[in-house]
Parts: structure tokens; C-alpha cells; sequence
């Protein structure tokens, strides 16, 4: 199977106009990664580890200073095919009133598809199953800045949905959420990535949501540090604390039962795993 998005040797450079000497601030050194159709994957990192700047390299937003970027096959420098890898790369940004354009929810999810020119009975179907997919049907006739945070972000996701993307790349969407919001979002991109296959990239700096990831990679300053399956990733407790990152509660406290000896796998990920580990312990 094909990788749907393919970086290799991808450097980034931002320039700093206010600096005299227009000093550059490496952003991204030499990322190569792949990513495979229907993946889950969380990419995690403190500030400015260059997370953000490597999901706009995806959606063509930023292209490499130096490196190659393919996404569905189509490198992000050929700027006449910038309006493809769009349509295939849909982003939902940390602010969802930065990408609501329109006073009602149907009309914003069809500010996209009607762009793209695709038929008015066409663009019905798309914003009416859009909406059921991220379950704000309810809401279709509702103004938007009504809604709550997290139903925002969910309209959000319904615009980026209509247009009918393979991938959907959510950078720190749940950042300005509460707890409730931030479940709404996490559930609807699981739910779209375990019913329909959709490829997902999450970028976010809270653990509970990267362990939900089948996938997580860590960065530090601009650079991928760790890659692999949340279970191998999360047991690196101390690996993680040294980059500054946090763990998940539950592998924080698998951490100290297994100091305290209690014979537990390091890579306990919920509290379901824990409670049958310790019911075997004792």
C-alpha cells in the first residue's frame, strides 16, 4: 500500500523580517516520515518542537525550504496542484471561529463544496451527511456562534468534510475546548477513522487524546524524536519527561506502582488495562 503522505529530508526555515540580519529559525531539520491510508496518528511535542508547522506542510499551507513533501502522490511544491492536495488534506484549526464563515450551520458546510462548483443537489447530500457524520444535524438551521465550543469545532469539521477529503488533519483543535468539547472532537475523529477509514493527524499537547492514537510520533526542535505505537511510545516515561512532555495518568501511575513493586506491564494505557492488571497482581 501506497503512503498517502510521504516527507523526506524536510527542512523548513522562518525567516525573521524584524531582525536586521534576517536570521532564520529552523523550524523543521530533516523530517522523513510516512504516513499509510487509514492511519490514526498523534504527533506530540512541546512549543515550538515544529508540530504545527509539520501538519501546514501536509495541507501545502508552508512547502520545504529543502526536502520533498507527496501527499495522495502529489508533491506540495507544484503550486498548480495546491487546490488538490487541499481537497485531499482537509485542516480544522485550533479556533473554529476562524473557519466559520457563514450565520447558519448548513450554509457554512456548504461554503466549500460550493467553490469547488460541485452541483447544488450534490451539495445537499454532502452537507446533510456530513452533519450526520459529526451528529450536529440537529443544528443545521442554528446560527453558530450559539453553539458551544466543542459543536463548533464539530461544524468545523463538517465544512472540511464536505469537501470530501482522505485525510483529516486537526491542529490543536481541542486547544481552546473544555473537557466536553474536547471529547466531542476526539470521538468524532475516531469515529470517522474506525467507520470510514478516513486517515487522521492529531496535533495536540494533551496525553489522554495521543493515546487514542494507534500511531503517536514525538518532535523536538524540529526534529521526529520518537515514533511508534502509543504502547511503545508511553512506556518511555522518562524519555518523555526529559523532551519536556507529559504522560498520561495512567502510565504516570503504572510508573510508581511498578517502583512500589507491584509486577505490572510498563505500557498500561487506560484505566480498564490497569484495574484487570492490579486485580491479577493481588
Amino acid at each position: 500500500m501506497s503512503a498517502i503522505i510521504r516527507m523526506e529530508g524536510v527542512y523548513f526555515s522562518y525567516s525573521n523580517e524584524a531582525d536586521s540580519d534576517s536570521q532564520q529559525t529552523q523550524a523543521l531539520q530533516g523530517v522523513s516520515l510516512s504516513i499509510e491510508p487509514g492511519e490514526f496518528v498523534a504527533i506530540v511535542g512541546r512549543n515550538g518542537s515544529g508540530k504545527s508547522t509539520l501538519a501546514k506542510q501536509i495541507n501545502a499551507i508552508l512547502t520545504p525550504t529543502s526536502g520533498e513533501v507527496w501527499v495522495d502522490g502529489i508533491s506540495t511544491k507544484d503550486e498548480a496542484s495546491v487546490f488538490a492536495i487541499r481537497q485531499v488534506a482537509g485542516m480544522v484549526f485550533q479556533n473554529p471561529d476562524n473557519q466559520i464563515v457563514a450565520t447558519i450551520v448548513e450554509e457554512d458546510v456548504a461554503f466549500g463544496p460550493e467553490n469547488l462548483g460541485v452541483p447544488p443537489l450534490e451539495i445537499r447530500q454532502r452537507v446533510d451527511e456530513a452533519l450526520q457524520l459529526v451528529r450536529m444535524s440537529d443544528y443545521a438551521l442554528h446560527p453558530p456562534h450559539l453553539l458551544s465550543g466543542g459543536q463548533k469545532q464539530r461544524v468545523a469539521i463538517a465544512g472540511v468534510l464536505a469537501m470530501h477529503p482522505k485525510i483529516l488533519i486537526l491542529d490543536e483543535s481541542t486547544a481552546m475546548l473544555d473537557p466536553i468539547g474536547r471529547k466531542e472532537v476526539i470521538d468524532t475523529a475516531l469515529r470517522l477513522n474506525q467507520t470510514r477509514g478516513m486517515t487522521v493527524v492529531l496535533i495536540t499537547h494533551h496525553m489522554d487524546e495521543a493515546v487514542l492514537a494507534e500511531r503517536v510520533i514525538v518532535m523536538d526542535r524540529g526534529r521526529v524524536v520518537l515514533d511508534g505505537s502509543n504502547r511503545e511510545v508511553f512506556k518511555q516515561v522518562g524519555r518523555l519527561r526529559e523532551l519536556g512532555l507529559d504522560v498520561p495518568q495512567v502510565t504516570s501511575l503504572t510508573e510508581l506502582l511498578r517502583k512500589q513493586g507491584f509486577e505490572l506491564p510498563a505500557d498500561i494505557l487506560t484505566v480498564q488495562e490497569m484495574v484487570e492488571q492490579l486485580c491479577q497482581s493481588i
